[in-house]
């Protein structure tokens, strides 16, 4: 008999009816339960596989509900167990991969360890109370969420617990999610994020409390407050990007968002490797302390802050954000740490020039290599940026306007032990940046004992600042050279109604300006007394040159010229530079030199002294002295040839040619007359056309003594196959020997190519006056002549018929009847003479010689000679 659920009192099943069973049957208040001296069983109808938890609190049933939850897992049939009732478990249960489905106010508490199972609950539903341990167990959303474990995220309660069972949880399973549904998470204990488990925000949700979050794990959430008072150790954004607002910023321009920025890049200091990218809304940021950029940070992370449309302002006298080290040994550390670029902020100070705040910087930033700062504003500042010990860094689209002493400040440290070379400015770049200055400021760009720095496409403009560029040197030996090119200088008026284009300060060595314009008339640059000797200032290039300055365009100071030397390039006119009124010294300096482009072709250097002419296919130079030029022809010239003229009053002087392309080969080239020709027409039995050529180890400034066996010089044949210049000859001259104080022991080599394609030394005469014929000549004809020396010391050629012969002996059996011998002499020629003298008593009779050839001649004797072994025997000499 099978009858409802309800008939009977007991809980009803959906899908499921009691039947009624013998009552010899086991009761197990899971699938048998007893009621009115009967005994009933579960009937899943219609493949119902589904089994309510609250079936277990039938009739007494005990706490602890393991054994009665074993015996739901050994029916095979059972796929879903609901969970719709608080269920006490202690031990291990296998759910062998069945569904708990969690509903309700169902959970699971006590000491248990579920394994093998997939779960599925309400996201905010506390389902494992106790201690709960799962192991190879599944989300069915994917995600692990702390208030499954009984976090409250109200900011009163204190979560911790709950979040470390749920990211031990993930830690144990496959699935690394931990999930933050949106609340406020407080926790009072430290909490480590494993590798591979993430801490996934929802929107809305976060984590508060005084307590730090480390580990190698990740979080991810979008830009939002997400860790409220927490200190962030190490974790990796799995996006690779964090923003401000995660760590509590406002942006609301009132509220101090210091404490958060200083958050975010404490938590950009326990950075490892990798990349980060810091992405900063565009909102208005208010800073009431200095943020400190990290100095730890290690060498493999990569750091890019992008704030495009983001402003931090400051309200007083203190760097907005800064990097400041405390010794050298820190600078020289820090330096080696992360790169870092910078883009898209703008920096609001409240300095200026009527109320100077000396710290209120845009950026200080200390002991940086290859940083680049890109598309930033500052206004207001003391200093935009303040760079020391800087190398090469970048510094790109910067834009200034309101600053106080300068835009932009590159320099050596100024900290505990830094000197100009250890901690210098070197190899920076500025490019594309425009300043417009403050009426009564210092200057745009002030460097500081900086080397290597290229200023590049720069704009200053506004009010005169008092210079527009300033750098002193501090006659640092390491400043080297400093370039300013394609610059544009437009300030004019203010307190300083003139002013100084380019100040240079205790300067030393190479100051290259290119390219310089200026519209008024200010004086384009000033050169300060204490300036090191050893001072050289180039110019390439002013394209306008005119307003020019009542007291001197160009400036040195204290009417000091001591040697600096001054080198102009490009100018329109010599005019510029040879008047004396434009220089405030009155005079020309006597170093000074200058190049003026004119048409046709003409360079005029050095007062005069100096003429390059190009035109009619030559290039001629004429000078007071000796010039090497490079003169590399790549198409031919017609009629006149190409050639090269050195000359001055029909004298030939010491010069150097470079370049001359021995693979040139063209059509249409000239005939009959292609040569260099060094030509002397002079009374002089000295003026000696020739070729010199110098041979020296060591460098062009510290030349060494050559070595034996260097080759001094060498002058080379090549004949053209149809293809390519082939070399057909050589003459080589080489050190042949040890070289001494006015003795560089020489020989002469003379190499041809034979006719197997083979290039072969033919003739040496060495340091000690032998010669040598290292090849061996074919064998000639009896009419060759030799060469012999003679007593004199001199060679001579003799017949060689008077010294070349050939001999031998012979052996041959006698018969008694043979009388005829045939020699075979390989002399390689018909000797002239032959000698025959007999070696034993049976060839002492008469002979005579006769059929000589190149090869043979024969021995007649007028007897046969007797019989016997090897009797027949004689020596033979020919000639």
């Amino acid at each position: 008999m099978t009858i409802s659920a309800a008939t009977i009192g007991l809980p009803v099943n959906l899908g499921a009816s009691l039947e009624e069973v013998d009552s010899s049957t086991t009761v197990d208040n899971v699938f048998v339960f007893e009621s009115g001296s009967k005994k009933w069983h579960i009937v899943f109808d219609g493949g119902i596989t589904l089994y309510r938890t609250s079936w277990l609190n039938i009739g007494d049933p005990p706490t602890d509900k393991t054994s009665l939850f074993n015996i739901i897992l050994s029916n095979a049939d059972i796929k879903t167990i609901e969970v719709d009732t608080d269920i006490q478990l202690n031990g291990t249960i296998n759910i062998g991969g069945r569904t708990l489905s969690i509903i309700s106010t169902g959970k699971f508490s006590g000491t248990y360890t579920l394994q093998n199972a997939e779960i599925s609950a309400d996201l905010a539903q506390h389902i494992f109370d106790g201690t709960p341990t799962l192991t190879n167990c599944k989300s069915g959303f994917g995600k692990w969420y702390p208030t499954w474990f009984g976090s409250k995220g109200d900011g009163i309660n204190n979560d911790y617990t709950a979040i470390n069972n749920c990211i031990d949880t993930a830690n144990n399973n496959s699935q690394k999610l931990v999930n933050l549904i949106p609340g406020n998470y407080l926790v009072e204990s430290n909490i480590t994020v494993p590798s591979g488990v993430t801490l996934q925000f929802e929107v809305g949700a976060k984590i508060s409390g005084n307590v730090t979050i480390s580990g190698t794990g990740n979080f991810d959430s979008k830009p939002h407050h997400i860790f409220d008072g927490v200190t962030v150790n190490g974790l990796y954004p799995l996006s690779g990007e964090i923003t401000p607002q995660q760590f509590g910023t406002v942006g609301n321009n009132s509220t101090n968002d210091s404490p958060a920025f200083q958050k975010m890049w404490d938590y950009v200091a326990t950075l490892s490797s990798g990349i980060v990218k810091i992405l900063i809304p565009a909102k208005s940021y208010y800073i009431g302390q200095s943020v400190n950029l990290p100095k730890t940070a290690t060498a493999t992370r990569f750091i890019k802050v992008e704030g495009y449309g983001a402003v931090l302002r400051s309200n007083g006298d203190y760097p907005i954000w800064q990097r400041v080290v405390d010794s050298n040994a820190e600078a020289t550390t820090v330096i080696n740490g992360f790169i870092c670029h910078i883009s898209g902020l703008r920096f609001e100070g409240i300095s200026s020039v009527a109320s100077p705040l000396s710290n209120a910087f845009g950026l200080k930033i200390q002991s940086i290599y290859s940083w680049v700062f890109n598309d930033l504003i500052f206004n207001g500042c003391y200093y935009g940026i303040a760079a020391y010990f800087s190398l090469s860094s970048k510094f790109n689209n910067l834009r200034a306007g309101g600053t106080t002493r300068a835009a932009f400040l590159g320099r050596y440290g100024d900290w505990t032990g830094a000197t100009r070379s250890n901690s210098a400015f070197n190899a920076n770049e500025f490019n594309g940046c425009r300043v417009f200055n403050s009426n009564g400021s210092f200057t745009s760009l002030e460097l500081i004992a900086a080397d290597q720095t290229l200023v590049n496409n720069f704009i200053s403009e506004g009010q005169n600042p008092q210079y527009n560029f300033y750098m002193d040197s501090e006659n640092g030996t390491n400043v080297n050279i400093n370039t300013f090119q394609n610059i544009w200088i437009e300030s004019t008026g203010g307190v300083n109604t003139t002013n100084i284009n380019f100040g240079f300060f205790r300067a030393n060595s190479y100051i290259i300006l290119k390219n310089i314009q200026r519209i008024y008339p200010n004086k384009l640059f000033f050169l300060d007394k204490n300036s090191n000797s050893q001072t050289i200032i180039i110019i390439d290039t002013i394209p306008y040159a005119g307003s020019l300055p009542a007291s001197g365009f160009f400036d040195l100071d204290g009417d000091n010229n001591s040697g600096y030397r001054f080198e102009f390039k490009n100018l329109i006119s010599e005019t510029l530079v040879t008047t004396a009124s434009n220089w405030d010294i009155s005079t020309v300096p006597s170093t000074l030199k200058y190049e003026v482009m004119k048409t046709g072709g003409k360079i005029t250097g050095v007062g005069g002294s100096n003429y390059l002419y190009i035109g009619n296919g030559a290039i001629l130079i004429n000078s007071s002295r000796g010039v090497g030029i490079n003169y590399d022809p790549k198409v031919s010239d017609a009629g006149t040839g190409n050639q090269l003229h050195v000359a001055n009053n029909n004298e030939i002087l010491p010069s150097s040619i470079r370049g001359l392309n021995r693979t040139i080969i063209a059509s249409g080239q000239n005939t009959g007359g292609n040569e260099i020709s060094v030509i002397s027409v002079n009374g002089s039995a000295l003026a000696i056309p020739r070729f010199s050529c110098i041979r020296a180890r060591g460098s062009f400034l510290s030349p060494l003594v050559v070595r034996d066996n260097d080759i001094l010089s060498e002058y080379r044949g090549f004949g053209y196959d149809g293809s390519n210049p082939i070399l057909g000859a050589n003459i080589k001259f080489t050190v042949n020997g040890t070289p001494s104080t006015g003795i560089v022991p020489t020989k002469c080599e003379i190499a041809t190519m034979n006719s197997s394609g083979s290039l072969q030394t033919v003739f040496t005469i060495r340091a000690t006056g032998q010669i040598e014929l290292p090849i061996t000549p074919t064998t000639g004809t009896i009419s060759d002549s030799i060469l012999v020396r003679t007593s004199g010391g001199n060679l001579r050629q003799i017949p060689s018929t008077d010294l070349i012969g050939k001999s031998g002996s012979y052996s041959a059996d006698g018969d008694s009847t043979e009388n005829t011998f045939t020699v075979t002499h390989s002399f390689g020629s018909t000797p002239a003479q032959v000698l025959i003298t007999p070696t034993n008593i049976d060839t002492a009779i008469a002979f005579y010689v006769t059929n000589k050839t190149s090869t043979t001649f024969d021995v007649v004797f007028t007897a046969a000679p007797v019989t016997g072994t090897g009797n027949v025997k004689f020596d033979w000499i020919v000639k």
